[in-house]
């Protein structure tokens, strides 16, 4: 049984959070801000196997629980500016996440060396249970930093567009781990490998301790406007990437037609889980203004 854990529908569920911002010298703007927030991503937990009571005789069940209904607070800071010698916009930001709900295979489904024999794939059943004093298995916490450091900038280049500039915008995204260490193995949100059974812990892909990505996008218009053609490029550390090329058609004010294309590879980890996955849209939008 799959059990996923939402959020209580009561007030001590609310997020709430406050921000302030301020201009330094006329140039820099500076922003600080603490929120709550539940992890869009929710990770496994084993509770084994419980034996449910609907008549005669009782039926076990094996239950996993995926919980995001745990609030993490976050602490951040910002900064943004001009930066004449590059003509550009760079953009700052930092954010901390205190204990934030993580997945050891060992702590949160207990799978360890033991289940990962062919004689005891089965304890994985067992490992886990509330109805015994001591539960060993529990949600991991870890502690987080992430950042991102991004440039947005306007320019012209003749050749391939005599009369409207380039925007682009791209930044290096990043996430430290504190709470990884050599005897703390973070995984991958209870993700297994491509083919692995999850009776390993080496069957989960592994999580870095520092992980980090680039990401940019470029785009100009032609046709006076009615043509839009732009391209995002997506590259992680460890050889994940996606292209996605786009191309918009205003036909008129109120009619655009839209061709979108996605391409993933690299290695399985993060949005390369969807390297199977290459898509084409065709979009058609009309506009009641």
């Amino acid at each position: 049984v799959l059990f996923d854990h939402v959020p209580k529908k009561r007030i001590e569920s609310s997020r709430y959070g406050v921000r302030a911002q301020t201009i330094v010298n006329r140039t820099f703007t500076l922003s600080a801000w603490f929120y709550t927030t539940f992890p869009s991503q929710p990770v496994p937990l084993a509770h084994g196997i419980q034996t449910k009571v609907a008549g005669s005789p009782p039926t076990p069940l094996f239950t996993t629980e995926t919980v995001h209904n745990i609030l993490t607070p976050v602490f951040g800071v910002g900064n943004s500016f001009f930066f004449e010698p590059l003509d550009s916009i760079v953009r700052m930001e930092a954010e901390y996440f205190n204990r934030e709900p993580s997945f050891i295979p060992q702590i949160n489904l207990g799978v360890n060396d033991q289940t990962a024999t062919k004689t005891g794939a089965l304890k994985v059943l067992q490992n886990c249970n509330d109805s015994i004093p001591n539960n060993p298995c529990k949600i991991a916490r870890a502690s987080y930093l992430r950042w991102e450091l991004g440039l947005d900038r306007f320019f012209f280049f003749r050749p391939l567009n005599p009369t409207n500039s380039f925007t682009w915008v791209t930044a290096v995204v990043g996430s430290w781990n504190l709470d990884e260490t050599r005897l703390k193995d973070f995984r991958y949100a209870g993700q297994t490998k491509a083919g692995a059974e999850g009776n390993s812990p080496n069957d989960f892909v592994q999580q870095k301790k520092v992980e980090a990505f680039a990401q940019t996008h470029l785009q100009s218009d032609y046709m006076h406007g009615r043509l839009t053609p732009a391209v995002t490029v997506i590259v992680n550390a460890r050889g994940t990437y996606v292209v996605q090329p786009d191309l918009i058609y205003r036909w008129t004010d109120w009619l655009l037609f839209e061709l979108n294309v996605v391409h993933i590879g690299g290695e399985y980890e993060g949005v390369g889980f969807f390297r199977d996955r290459d898509q084409v849209s065709m979009r058609a939008t009309y506009q009641l203004n």
